[in-house]
Order: C-alpha cells, then sequence, then structure tokens
C-alpha cells in the first residue's frame, strides 16, 4: 500500500489520519512539535509525552491508535517504556523513531515490543505509510 494510492480520489492529505489517535513520545520538543505539526494538518488527535514514564501514564490511560515512541530519552527511555506497555498488555502498534540506525538498534527495538523502526530524520511519507499501515492492520 501506498502514499500516493492512498492519496486517491477517497483521501485527501488533509484528511488522512482523520480519528486516528496518536500519541507521541519524544524529550525534544523541537520534535515533538514537528511531528505535531506533520500530523495534525493530516487529521491525527494527537496526545504529546515528553519522556517514557509520561507516555507509559498516557499510553494505559487511553487506547491510542498508535504510539510513535523515541527511544533515546531520561527519565525512562523507549526499550524500557514499550517493554513496560507491552508486559501490562498493550496491543496496539508502537513505532520506534530513532537517531539510532545501525541493524542491532532495530533488533533491540523490535525485541523491546517496538511494531515497526523509523530513523531520524524520517521523511514525511514513509511516517504516514508506517501509521496507515499498522493502524488499518490491527483494527
Amino acid at each position: 500500500m501506498t502514499l500516493k494510492w492512498l492519496t486517491g480520489s477517497n483521501h485527501t492529505a488533509k484528511n488522512l489520519l482523520e480519528k486516528k489517535s496518536i500519541l507521541i513520545v519524544d524529550d525534544v520538543e523541537d520534535n515533538r512539535l514537528l511531528l505535531q505539526h506533520i500530523l495534525s494538518k493530516r487529521g491525527a488527535k494527537l496526545t504529546l509525552a515528553k519522556n517514557g514514564e509520561e507516555g507509559v501514564r498516557k499510553a494505559l490511560a487511553e487506547n491510542y491508535d498508535v504510539i510513535i515512541m523515541d527511544i533515546q530519552m531520561p527519565i525512562m527511555d523507549g526499550y524500557t517504556a514499550t517493554r513496560q506497555l507491552r508486559q501490562a498488555g498493550y496491543k496496539n502498534p508502537i513505532i520506534a523513531l530513532t537517531a539510532h540506525s545501525m541493524k542491532d538498534d532495530r533488533e533491540r527495538c523490535l525485541a523491546a515490543g517496538c511494531t515497526d523502526y523509523l530513523t531520524k530524520p524520517v521523511h514525511v511519507e514513509t511516517l504516514m505509510e508506517t501509521i496507515l499501515n499498522l493502524s488499518t492492520d490491527f483494527k
């Protein structure tokens, strides 16, 4: 499934993520705001968290369609947050979005329970395709 196909007559960039609830967990405010800007323009309902601990609390309080999880964060990193969510029974997709780009980093994210793995900087089309594919697959 490609983004071009998804943006055909039934979809527009503006409403592509309409009704999708997404939790963005990242300690860097600029990253959170950039993702918020990109995803809200496409209709997503967003919640922001500045570290893994806050992300776990918010994810267990509300059932998000997708979580976008940074890995390297203070207080609680993305690996630990993802493991805690999975141990608590959280089933929805968690996308690791990290600057760590070695093969071992991908494997470590997936082993922690992430559903998919993207590296920073991420292309908007790649991010959108991943969110749409995962949120559709898990419904």
